[in-house]
């Protein structure tokens, strides 16, 4: 009989046709190859490598038996195919990636990071650790049946995450006086368990009073003596880093104590108790002193008496310098608000 054709792992079953000698006797087909089994005529591949058929006829009364003849066909490793869909763009910060490449022969599929700087993956399993670009490579090495698939490569991109959040520490519960330090600190929380960097420049209202790096725990902070008395909107700006957006804080208020300066010399209607005379200001409607009823003040030194009304709302830090009265007593007397003196040991119960 003729030798098969090399066939290729996987293709289907084969018939052989052999032809035997003048006996009559059937021609039998065996085989002890591991790569083709064989069932009558038909040969079925079952793997890759030589696959060896003997084709037997034995005798009779008249002839006998035929001598065996073989023949050998190779049966060559299939090619296979990796199916590996594309992978959508991820942030930082995103959680673990599940990969379901396939490959033809299916035989399980392996993956490897290119840049581990941007991500990682564990069997089939992709941890984000930076931004920037991923790549991937799907791969299948094959075995004693299949050829080595081609790898597939896939790219995805990591953008930088814009969840970072600013924090600010709580200020001291007393006041600062202007030119003393303030402490301005604030916490980066970053995202994807990565410790920011960068760093923090801080404004008030809108003007730049200094810039600060990051420590090792996302804190930044800047001491300055440069906050006037007042009310001051502090904000922080983040720089960002390579794995997060840079990001602008909410408002946060910081509050110094406004120093006022009374001049007082003549007597006040609006005293009671003895001694001293004295001039009024009303911080919640008169501008004659020149202060805004919403700054935050503080009273000492030789303070002597004052309305309690509004005294959880408004602190008032005075210098008092006996020169001349600048307010009338009827201007006093007409201006139900808070008084001064220059007098000691005074009070005034006026208001609740």
């Amino acid at each position: 009989f003729d030798a098969p054709a090399n066939k290729v792992f996987g293709d289907a079953p084969f018939t052989v046709t052999p032809t035997g000698g003048a006996s009559g006797q059937p021609v039998t087909l065996s085989t002890s190859s591991p790569a083709c089994e064989v069932t009558g005529n038909s040969v079925k591949i079952i793997g890759a490598g030589e696959c060896v058929i003997a084709a037997d006829q034995e005798g009779n009364a008249n002839y006998a038996a035929a001598i065996q003849e073989k023949k050998t066909l190779v049966i060559a490793k299939a090619a296979q195919l990796i199916t590996f869909a594309d992978l959508p763009a991820k942030t930082f910060g995103d959680p673990a990636i599940t990969l379901g490449a396939t490959s033809s022969s299916g035989l399980p599929v392996a993956y490897s990071s290119i840049n581990t700087i941007t991500c990682e993956v564990a069997q089939n399993v992709v941890t984000i650790k930076a931004s920037g670009t991923c790549r991937l490579v799907a791969s299948q090495a094959g075995d004693g049946n299949y050829e080595k698939a081609d790898d597939v490569p896939k790219d995805f991109n990591v953008s930088q995450a814009a969840g970072s959040v600013i924090t600010f520490s709580p200020q001291p519960a007393a006041l600062p006086k202007p030119g003393e330090p303030v402490t301005l600190k604030v916490t980066i929380n970053g995202v994807g368990g990565v410790a920011p960097k960068g760093s923090v420049t801080f404004f008030d209202n809108g003007k730049e009073i200094g810039k600060v790096d990051l420590d090792a725990n996302g804190v930044a902070s800047l001491t300055t003596t440069t906050l006037a008395g007042g009310n001051h909107s502090i904000t922080a700006l983040y720089s960002g880093d390579a794995n997060n957006k840079p990001v602008t804080s909410d408002v946060f208020g910081v509050s110094v104590l406004v120093q006022v300066t009374v001049v007082g010399g003549g007597g006040s209607s609006g005293s009671s108790g003895g001694g001293g005379g004295g001039c009024a200001i009303n911080p919640q409607s008169d501008t004659r002193g020149g202060v805004d009823p919403t700054l935050p003040l503080l009273f000492i030194g030789a303070i002597v008496y004052f309305n309690r009304k509004n005294m959880n709302k408004i602190k008032y830090l005075l210098t008092l310098i006996p020169v001349i009265s600048v307010f009338s007593p009827s201007a006093i007397a007409a201006d139900p608000g808070f008084y001064v003196g220059a007098g000691l040991g005074q009070s005034n119960t006026e208001g609740d």
